[in-house]
């Protein structure tokens, strides 16, 4: 019996992480008024305070995190190799020559300027680049959120 109760609860909280989280109405005015139109929308929480969709926009795959009360926090839009302008592939071609870039995603925060997310190989101990949109910075960890 103390079996059946342990394995009810366990059941209980793995359903309700997966499938049930309550979005507040103000993240979704707000991520609705930002992303009309976005399709296949999956809510989840980032952390405790903030709320993630992920989505796709006219067939691009996206995500979007918002506070509680629906300010807007960062958007991350998947890119594809080719789709990394030539000044941030160059920029990590000169630091790391060995870089096999395999595409990423275009970060957008609030308040911070935008950043590129490079998968690469070919780098020993690492498999992700932060890069600045003008290639002058490169980082293999981003920095951390105020």
């Amino acid at each position: 019996m103390k079996n059946l109760i342990v394995l009810f609860i366990t059941v209980s909280l793995f359903t309700g992480c997966a499938f049930g989280t309550e979005v507040p109405p103000a993240v979704k005015t707000a991520f609705d008024l930002k992303f009309a139109g976005a399709t296949d929308i999956k809510w989840g929480k980032e952390n405790k305070t903030e709320f993630e969709a992920d989505f796709k926009l006219n067939g691009i795959v996206m995500s979007a995190n918002f506070k509680e009360d629906g300010t807007w926090m960062e958007t991350e839009t998947t890119v594809s190799a080719m789709d990394i302008p030539a000044v941030v592939t160059s920029a990590i071609k000169a630091k790391y020559p060995n870089a096999i870039i395999n595409g990423g995603e275009i970060k957008e925060r609030a308040g911070k300027d935008m950043v590129y997310e490079v998968a690469v190989k070919g780098i020993k101990g690492m498999d992700e680049l932060v890069v600045s949109a003008d290639g002058s910075s490169i980082s293999d960890e981003e920095e951390e959120e105020d």
